[in-house]
């Protein structure tokens, strides 16, 4: 794809939705919407490298990889050069819906040896609470539909995702999927939501506390000051129903910064 018809179709998809991870498209970089937060260790590749990869138990070959809420792909291209085995974004959101599709097409068409194993979905999980944010990336006006259908997973992630559901939806979803997904990472922030989900690290255990067990979590202190002191955190939980497979899992490492 020519440099030109890339700028293009990234101005056009900015126009749909505003772009909120930085990510490199045949030399070009996506302009989210706050440069200055998209480069600290909160955001973007910043937030998988701190958040997320740390918490991940085992090693990554044969292994399912799904991100609920993926918005344009990020982490599933992380998750793929990692070396996860097959890897699932569901997202509900049109705009980001629209801008991971074109990023995915890009990389698996220059790098297919790599990410012809990325699968995208455009599917709709819970249902949005009342003065719900246009933000809001997994509702649906069927939601039975959707828990009946989860993807089978070894990795769940739910990055930034649960405060934008109704508490109600939240917390179906969190018990079905404790029977599709054996590991699941949750990112959030301390603080409220409009919506009512989960938010606040309490908040987040009490929800996973009767489906699954908590293993480990990160939350280190708010050192880069461009971020405004965000008092983000990440958590490990495994499935009570899932049966584990130990012997196969290398030890978890805490994050550092």
């Amino acid at each position: 794809m020519k440099k030109q018809d890339v700028d293009n179709a990234v101005e056009s998809l900015g126009e749909l939705r505003y772009w909120y991870q930085r990510i490199e498209v045949a030399g070009e970089v996506t302009p989210v919407f706050n440069k200055g937060m998209a480069e600290t260790a909160f955001y973007n590749r910043g937030k998988w490298d701190h958040f997320i990869r740390p918490l991940i138990p085992f090693s990554p070959e044969g292994r399912v990889f799904v991100e609920c809420g993926c918005n344009a792909g990020l982490f599933l291209l992380l998750a793929a050069e990692m070396g996860f085995s097959r890897v699932l974004g569901l997202e509900g959101d049109d705009g980001w819906y629209q801008q991971a599709r074109f990023v995915l097409d890009h990389y698996q068409h220059q790098e297919p040896e790599v990410y012809k194993r990325i699968r995208l979905t455009h599917s709709r999980i819970g249902k949005s609470g009342e003065g719900a944010s246009k933000s809001c990336t997994i509702e649906s006006s069927c939601p039975e539909k959707e828990w009946s259908s989860l993807p089978s997973a070894d990795l769940t992630l739910l990055a930034n995702v649960l405060y934008w559901i109704d508490r109600e939806s939240a917390a179906r979803y969190i018990a079905e999927l404790a029977h599709t997904s054996e590991y699941c990472i949750v990112v959030s922030v301390n603080g409220s939501y409009p919506l009512g989900g989960p938010c606040s690290k309490e908040e987040v255990c009490h929800a996973f506390k009767n489906d699954w067990q908590e293993v480990q979590g990160i939350s280190p202190p708010p050192l880069d000051t461009r971020e405004r002191g965000r008092d983000m955190f990440s958590i490990l939980f495994h499935s009570r129903y899932v049966p584990s497979h130990l012997d196969e899992k290398v030890s978890v490492q805490r994050g550092t910064f």
